[in-house]
């Protein structure tokens, strides 16, 4: 649920260093939760897949948690698939490029989609 809040509140933050800071905090704060001297149970770990972060997507995280799962990455409209495949920002044809990257974002409702097969065995790798 952490996460969720993160990737779903800090694309409306407008001081980014205060937005890095924070993710940082959080991320030292769920690595020493997860460390196996943690003292607490492993749980499932389960990648959500193909679902816009909104409203729909809390009902998915707390259903998880709240029956002993962990969320612990997202490939949807706003996760992993929109920040897998950068710019080249050397490529003289800015627009092509610019053009390129969001062509081949691994859209769920898009077919064929063999990017996003081939980011989600990453992912899970």
């Amino acid at each position: 649920m952490d996460l969720l809040n993160v990737l779903y509140g800090s694309k409306y933050r407008l001081d980014k260093e205060q937005a890095a800071e924070d993710i940082n905090r959080l991320t030292d704060r769920i690595l020493d939760e997860y460390k196996p001297d943690a003292g607490q149970k492993r749980r499932p770990r389960i990648l959500v897949t193909g679902c816009p972060i909104g409203g729909d997507s809390v009902k998915i995280v707390r259903a998880i948690e709240d029956n002993g799962g962990v969320v612990v990455a997202f490939e949807d409209c706003t996760g992993a698939n929109v920040i897998d495949k950068l710019v080249d920002e050397d490529d003289p044809d800015i627009y092509g490029t610019i053009a390129r990257k969001y062509f081949y974002i691994g859209c769920a409702i898009m077919t064929p989609n063999d990017n996003r097969i081939e980011l989600l065995g990453r992912m899970i790798d």
